[in-house]
């Protein structure tokens, strides 16, 4: 008998992790599915523990080598039947309602290809909310996922109609890819329920390959970008702005502010034009992010006065007068703090030398 689910599970080198989250499947109130789990040769017991488990569900592949993560996720849709997809990691855990209320938004949304989750981090009371609505998600995806990867539910029709695959050449993004690509053929939506537990660790893919991480989503950004602006030979000059709009580089100068204003108000006039996103909702986003740089602009020591005051002609950057102001007395106050310290110093280091 064909699963309605099938559960697409890659492991590798999850001891300390694995039992949690195998029972947090088995234990789901639906129950018509069939557990696949990848195990890309683990070599911490994994696999051992994984053979002693006996209920009927699951299926258990070892791989001969280890060949990566994108490559277990693609043997893993090679084997599933079910009607839906449920991704899962071996060290995260699942709400037990998690898949019933997956099973039910799918069925009563024919349109939606792809359904995620809100989900919790595991160990901290940290929420992570990801966009409700599919205006909301396809926004998201111009710079960053637009659902959690280990929450998803794939509508399994719209992969083999397509012939959609995991890039294994783009690990470890290989889901923004998929998710930018699947948007093409219908909707992706979010729950707002929490129905995950999520671990993180150092030794997750996402952390330990950071600098590849970074390469492939630009290139997976500057895809998506494409679809608003025609860059012809001037997508290394795009790449570098985009690369100060991750909240993890926050050195931002006057050239790089004045390269993602002027790329963002380019990129709000070309969609009142072509319309491919929610006019009101791409004018909130692009104007959040711009505000969020601006203000972080402040921790700088030189400001460049008629740029500033530039900005309050933009709409995607008015504030009025007060807010910019605001900015450059913050920045004086800290400069002055920062000219007596330098001041001291030097005389301390005068002095010790006498």
């Amino acid at each position: 008998m064909i699963p309605r689910v099938s559960v697409l599970m890659p492991v590798y080198n999850c001891m300390a992790y694995i039992r949690e989250s195998v029972e947090s499947i088995l234990l789901q109130s639906f129950t018509d599915f069939e557990l696949l789990i990848i195990d890309d040769h683990s070599m911490d017991g994994t696999y051992e523990y994984l053979q002693t488990l006996t209920d009927p569900r699951i299926k258990l592949i070892r791989k001969p080598v280890n060949s990566g993560y994108a490559k277990s996720l693609n043997r893993g849709l090679d084997m599933a039947r079910g009607e839906y997809i449920a991704r899962m990691d071996g060290d995260d855990i699942a709400w037990p309602e998690r898949f019933a209320k997956q099973v039910l938004f799918m069925d009563q949304h024919l349109d939606v290809v792809v359904a995620g989750t809100c989900y919790k981090v595991l160990g901290t009371d940290a929420i992570v909310q990801m966009p409700l609505g599919f205006e909301a998600a396809k926004i998201m995806s111009i710079m960053q996922v637009p659902v959690a990867h280990p929450t998803v539910f794939i509508r399994r029709s719209v992969l083999v109609m397509y012939q959609l695959r995991y890039d294994e050449t783009l690990e470890p993004t290989e889901d923004y890819d998929l998710w930018t690509r699947l948007m093409e053929h219908g909707r992706i939506e979010n729950l707002p329920d929490v129905l995950l537990l999520y671990r993180r660790h150092t030794e997750q893919e996402s952390i330990t390959k950071y600098n590849r991480l970074i390469d492939v989503s630009n290139a997976i950004r500057e895809r998506q970008l494409l679809k608003l602006l025609s860059f012809s030979n001037k997508s290394y000059d795009v790449l570098f702005a985009i690369s100060v709009f991750t909240k993890q580089s926050l050195k931002i100068d006057t050239p790089s502010l004045r390269k993602m204003v002027a790329l963002m108000t380019e990129m709000y006039s070309a969609n009142l034009t072509k319309k491919i996103y929610d006019e009101s909702l791409f004018f909130d986003y692009l104007r959040a992010t711009l505000l969020f740089y601006i203000r972080k602009f402040n921790t700088t020591r030189l400001y460049d006065f008629p740029f500033f005051f530039k900005l309050e002609s933009n709409k995607l950057t008015k504030m009025g007068y007060g807010f910019y102001l605001g900015l450059y007395k913050s920045f004086f106050i800290r400069s002055k703090n920062y000219c007596k310290r330098k001041f001291s110093n030097s005389i301390i280091k005068l002095l010790s030398h006498l």
